[in-house]
């Protein structure tokens, strides 16, 4: 009967209990305090004056706000606190008017009868308060934990760990059974009634029974070590969430529970790159991006909106271009945007583009770029068409508009192609180095690794994998990858494309390559789940190897020439490997790619990239 309490919101909960409480005050203060009372006005003002009192402290302690599931001995104690305020002033009223001899607030009557009904009321009111919330607690949720709730321990004690438990006390798919700390001062406390214990004492918890939930709400003290502290979580197989950093918290307008970022994921903190000179830079300069809508595009897109240029975003996709529109329809701060459905295919089309908004600087992002798909039939020749012909396109035009820049988006599968999205690329890249040389443009190419939470990226892929319970596939138990978050990609991009001045190819400087195989173990430890090893009956989640794909090697490369030069960027670096063409072969190239198209000649494509591109097949192993 009491369960309707539980889908009553916050307010409606605090009313409720206030309410209760407004009641068992009444009846304490009618049958021990109102007796003392000289009339009905003494009355209305010792109850009225009770009722302020009590409110308006609870109201500043919080004993409004944990008021079933989580009502605890500290909340208990709450209570005592504006009842004892409020009997010392009726207690001292009467020694005053007992002392003086003039009775008006009190009936003249023995102290120790008035002391007596002090003490009886202070007594049975906060018992009956107590009792009655006790009551309510163990009526809708049992004496123990609650029946299918989520065990949870919050790691951090400060203002977010507060804010995230008063959000999250009341939800009955949680049970908030503590707070984790690395601060000793605070080792063995409680915070709302709840014990905080340190990050080596939970880690023992975990270790026997790992069916637990952590929220992380680091301090400032512990966001330093907050890779350190994920990877060990993850070893334990506890399901990990946190709340956003705190610039994204201002931007959300309100603290909300994520899943871990691609940067926690990957197991270091994401870099960032100054964007100190971006506005003086990009300020009211027209900038065209193609494949905007995609999952780099976008990013660029969002990464350009903040520095004051006059946005052009151009997509081939109807749906990627309106999810990028509805994105900025809701966006905050003024920003000139522009939104143009075309294929760089279509080259009258895109001249059409370029002379209506007479762009000074084009990122270049659009491209077909699933390796498998691409493998596959002759999808091979829709490759040419956009990764070849249409950056082609795109490069004559940009020259022919006088563009200042022109920044292609390129990718680390372009060094020594096992795949043809790869030879595509490296092609690409040829033909926009040596179309540089004679034009008053800027060109330079960008290539980067795999993008964690990209369409297509693995991250993705397994968190579907592991929600529906397994199992998770991974090609090969050797297959390695370099990795970075999107945010990292297009702000190279970004800082890359100022950088140059002559053809240019950059790379970021990624780290140590990332074992997929242990990506996929640490995500399904991080969602809480086992692995299932060497055929063993527990309960988990299992990875399982399908071998190479066709075009997959079981790592990457970044540089062509094995040469690498600095830059004023200490994480950007350029390949030093000349790319340009003759001017025969520049012609050969263009003629030969019509006649593969034109006869869909897959073959003679792959005898053209090793030629161009240095294409060659990876030999597939299936286990």
């Amino acid at each position: 009967m009491f369960q309707f309490l539980t889908t009553l919101n916050k307010n409606n909960k605090k009313l409720t209990v206030f309410l209760n409480d407004i009641f068992h005050l009444g009846v304490a203060h009618q049958i021990f305090l109102a007796t003392p009372l000289a009339s009905y006005s003494s009355l209305l003002i010792s109850f009225t004056s009770l009722l302020l009192i009590y409110a308006v402290l609870m109201e500043l302690l919080g004993g409004f706000s944990e008021v079933i599931k989580s009502y605890s001995a500290e909340r208990i104690l709450t209570h005592l606190i504006p009842l004892t305020i409020f009997t010392a002033g009726y207690g001292l009223i009467f020694v005053y008017e007992s002392i003086n001899d003039n009775f008006t607030f009190f009936k003249p009557m023995s102290l120790r009868y008035v002391v007596f009904n002090v003490i009886a009321g202070y007594t049975v009111s906060f018992s009956l308060i107590t009792f009655s919330r006790l009551m309510a607690k163990v009526l809708i949720y049992g004496t123990s934990t609650i029946s299918g709730a989520a065990r949870v321990y919050i790691f951090g004690i400060g203002t977010s760990a507060r804010d995230l438990f008063s959000l999250y006390t009341e939800n009955e798919n949680y049970d908030i059974l503590g707070f984790i700390t690395n601060d000793k001062d605070n080792f063995g406390r409680s915070l709302f009634g709840k014990e905080i214990i340190s990050f080596k004492k939970a880690k023992k918890v975990f270790k026997k029974d790992n069916n637990f939930n952590v929220f992380l709400a680091l301090e400032q003290d512990d966001l330093q070590n907050r890779a350190e502290i994920i990877n060990e979580l993850s070893n334990i197989a506890v399901t990990v969430k946190s709340i956003p950093s705190y610039s994204e918290y201002l931007e959300k307008d309100k603290l909300v529970l994520e899943e871990l970022s691609a940067a926690d994921i990957l197991g270091r903190e994401e870099r960032k790159y100054s964007d100190e000179n971006l506005v003086n830079f990009f300020r009211n300069k027209n900038v065209l991006i193609t494949g905007a809508g995609g999952s780099i595009g976008s990013e660029l897109s969002k990464g350009l909106s903040s520095v004051g240029a006059n946005l052009i975003f151009l997509d081939s996709s109807e749906f990627n271009l309106y999810k990028l529109q509805e994105f900025f329809s809701a966006y905050k701060n003024p920003i000139n945007v522009n939104f143009e459905l075309a294929d760089i295919r279509d080259k009258e089309r895109i001249d059409q583009v370029f002379n209506q908004y007479k762009p000074q600087i084009v990122f270049h992002a659009a491209a077909y770029k699933h390796v498998p798909l691409l493998e596959e039939s002759t999808n091979f020749v829709e490759a040419i068409k956009t990764n070849i012909i249409g950056s082609k396109n795109l490069a004559e035009i940009s020259h022919n508009h006088n563009c200042e820049r022109f920044i292609f988006v390129s990718t680390d599968k372009a060094v020594r192609p096992t795949n043809l999205m790869g030879a595509t690329k490296r092609i690409s890249e040829r033909i926009i180095s040596t179309m540089a040389e004679d034009s008053g443009t800027i060109f330079s190419s960008v290539r980067f690794g795999n993008v964690l939470k990209s369409s297509g990226s693995v991250i993705p892929k397994f968190k579907e994998q592991i929600e529906k319970g397994g199992p998770v596939t991974v090609t090969h138990p050797e297959m390695t990858r370099y990795f970075m978050t999107i945010n990292e990609a297009a702000l190279l991009v970004i800082n890359a494309g100022m950088m140059a001045k002559t053809y240019d190819t950059f790379l970021l400087k990624m780290g140590e390559p990332v074992r997929i195989y242990n990506l996929a173990k640490k995500m399904i430890n991080l969602y809480g789940f086992d692995l299932i090893e060497n055929g063993s009956d527990k309960k988990g989640i299992e990875i399982i190897f399908t071998g190479l794909r066709s075009g997959e090697k079981k790592y990457e490369e970044l540089l062509v020439s094995g040469n690498e030069k600095l830059t004023e960027n200490k994480l950007i670096f350029r390949d030093v490997c000349s790319s340009k063409l003759t001017h025969e072969e520049f012609a050969f190239l263009n003629e030969k790619i019509k006649q593969i198209i034109s006869s869909v000649d897959l073959d003679g494509f792959k005898n053209l990239a090793k030629e161009y591109a240095e294409y060659g097949e990876e030999e597939f192993q299936k286990k």
